[in-house]
């Protein structure tokens, strides 16, 4: 039997934290999420998740991905197996519903060979913090698209989105739940920010003696936001040229194309700019009013207070 632990974000939630500090301090257990080493199974997983090739592509991906991972538990003698990707549910960039049905194909595969016990882990995040936190870092892709925060929060409401609807934690916990059967830790930011035994003792009720506590280090300052100004994203010179070359993708032969976006992938940096924003009551009155119903679930059942 293999232990399946799966962290697909949410974004803006303590991930990258969790990544960079958590999952390298974890004993006897294969990575096959972030952070990403230049591995063929890596590269399998990326190409899933990341790329849009066609079904029979990442059908047949899948099978191979399946063979690989269990080569790789057999050959280093380990029966765990954890996946962090926040790009997992990222309806901005991605496609959630499609990366949650190869999810399930690849437990599905995984479960023809051998007996898997699975669970999530689900990282949240008050969402008024979240959604503006959220925009700050998006706005060098999506500034075009949205005008303002206000109107970044009217579009998401009106259109009912994907990223509105799934950070209703206590809807999606249950239909996550539902759908793969399996146990939820919901592990809110809050806990990483200003209780850090806390945060702690969570993840050694997941991991037990496979995590070394002692190892991890909190060293990362959020410096995104100052006293609730969030700071916009700038792209640096690489990421002008992304944008460039994405105006021209016709021009770009194909079999170029995706060396080349390796390349900028590493060489694209985001930094903080002067820009600052902040809530008013009307945006907080609409975030507050559209999560209110699940917030009030949330804390009732789950403990967690976002009201």
């Amino acid at each position: 039997m293999i232990n399946f632990i799966i962290h697909p974000g949410f974004v803006k939630t303590g991930s990258t934290f969790f990544q960079k500090n958590v999952i390298p301090k974890l004993n006897n257990f294969l990575s096959i999420g972030k952070p990403y080493n230049d591995n063929t199974l890596h590269d399998k997983i990326k190409l899933l998740f990341y790329s849009k090739k066609s079904h029979t592509f990442k059908k047949k991906l899948i099978r191979n991905l399946v063979l690989e991972i269990l080569t790789n538990i057999k050959k280093k003698k380990i029966k765990n197996i954890i996946f962090s990707d926040e790009a997992l549910l990222d309806s901005e960039f991605y496609n959630p519903k499609k990366n949650i049905l190869y999810l399930d194909k690849i437990i599905k595969e995984l479960r023809k060979k051998t007996r898997v016990k699975l669970c999530f882990i689900l990282t949240t995040r008050n969402q008024t913090n979240l959604i503006i936190s959220r925009f700050a870092y998006v706005h060098p892709n999506l500034g075009k698209k949205y005008s303002s925060l206000e109107n970044y929060i009217d579009t998401n409401i009106k259109n009912n989105s994907y990223f509105f609807q799934s950070i209703k934690f206590y809807k999606f916990k249950n239909s996550i739940q539902k759908k793969f059967k399996c146990k939820i830790y919901l592990i809110p930011l809050e806990t990483l920010e200003n209780n850090r035994n806390k945060y702690l003792r969570a993840l050694k009720m997941i991991f037990l003696s496979n995590l070394k506590i002692n190892k991890i280090k909190f060293s990362k300052i959020n410096i995104n936001s100052k006293n609730y100004n969030f700071y916009i994203k700038k792209g640096n010179k690489w990421f002008e040229t992304y944008l460039l070359l994405r105006k021209m993708k016709s021009l770009v032969p194909s079999k170029y194309a995706e060396d080349l976006k390796k390349f900028l992938s590493k060489k694209i940096k985001f930094n903080q700019s002067d820009i600052t924003l902040k809530h008013n009551n009307k945006t907080l009155s609409k975030i507050e009013k559209y999560f209110l119903s699940d917030n009030n679930k949330l804390l009732k059942k789950d403990k967690i207070n976002y009201l």
